[in-house]
């Protein structure tokens, strides 16, 4: 509020002088599609969303609603956590709106890829595997909804999360019927340890699926050493301008209090 060097104050006392006179835009998640959703329902400061009844904005945008009215309000009943602390992982996701909207199910192809890459590589990471996979989807009218699917095994491999979610985009969404899709999300839950014990198989799609995980991890590390951008599947050049969605770089520090227990 006073760049590049000043400092303010906000306390309980003074933060509705402070905080509510801002423009709606200001706060975290209000992104432009909501802003716009918001001001034409007469919604154009932190002030008025902070006053709007909580029923209303989830009716207007989903759970979401709820989420941003109480941060209008200042509100956190999250339980304080020593320093450094951290909440064990419950799902690792990605997700993203997209340069364009996606109009067929080659940007869905593209834009599902790159998340479940993504995601894969930050299951890695931390060490897990997961049983379910969910995806997310809001049109350009910020109509959403999540579908999930359980796997017979579980999975850190971005060919089963990519496969899988189209498997579950197919099933839901038609263009034929539906709107243009303007925001993406794939996520993967009911992780368990890598170093927890698994079945063998001797079965041939399951010795893919090794040799599969070890390509995936090649790519992980000339990534990390040589960028993101060093690697990409051949599809993304059918459309360069999702080549510049980096979901490994650009990822939104989430408030704790909100969204604990995700990676």
């Amino acid at each position: 509020m006073k760049k590049p060097n000043g400092t303010t104050v906000i306390r309980p006392d003074n933060f509705q002088q402070i905080v509510w006179p801002l423009p709606v835009g200001d706060l975290l998640y209000v992104g432009p599609q909501t802003n716009k959703k918001l001001n034409r329902n007469m919604i154009r400061t932190i002030g008025e969303l902070a006053n709007c009844p909580p029923d209303t904005l989830q009716t207007l945008l989903g759970q979401m609603g709820h989420v941003l009215w109480k941060f209008a309000n200042g509100m956190d009943d999250s339980p304080v956590s020593k320093v450094g602390s951290t909440a064990p992982i419950k799902s690792v996701g990605n997700s993203t709106t997209t340069p364009v909207d996606l109009k067929t199910e080659s940007d869905v192809k593209r834009t599902l890829n790159l998340l479940s890459e993504s995601v894969a590589a930050r299951l890695r990471d931390h060490g897990f595997r997961g049983y379910t996979v969910q995806i997310y989807i809001r049109d350009n009218t910020l109509n959403s909804f999540v579908r999930q699917m359980k796997l017979r095994e579980p999975t850190q491999l971005a060919k089963i999360i990519f496969d899988t979610g189209m498997k579950l985009f197919r099933q839901c969404y038609s263009f034929a019927t539906a709107k243009p899709i303007r925001s993406m999300g794939i996520r993967v839950s009911q992780l368990e340890p890598v170093s927890q014990y698994m079945q063998m198989s001797l079965f041939e799609h399951d010795m893919q699926n090794t040799k599969l995980e070890v390509i995936e991890r090649m790519v992980d590390d000339l990534r990390k050493r040589f960028g993101y951008e060093i690697l990409q599947r051949g599809l993304m050049y059918e459309d360069k301008r999702f080549l510049d969605i980096d979901p490994q770089g650009k990822h939104i520090i989430h408030p704790v209090g909100f969204f604990n227990g995700e990676a």
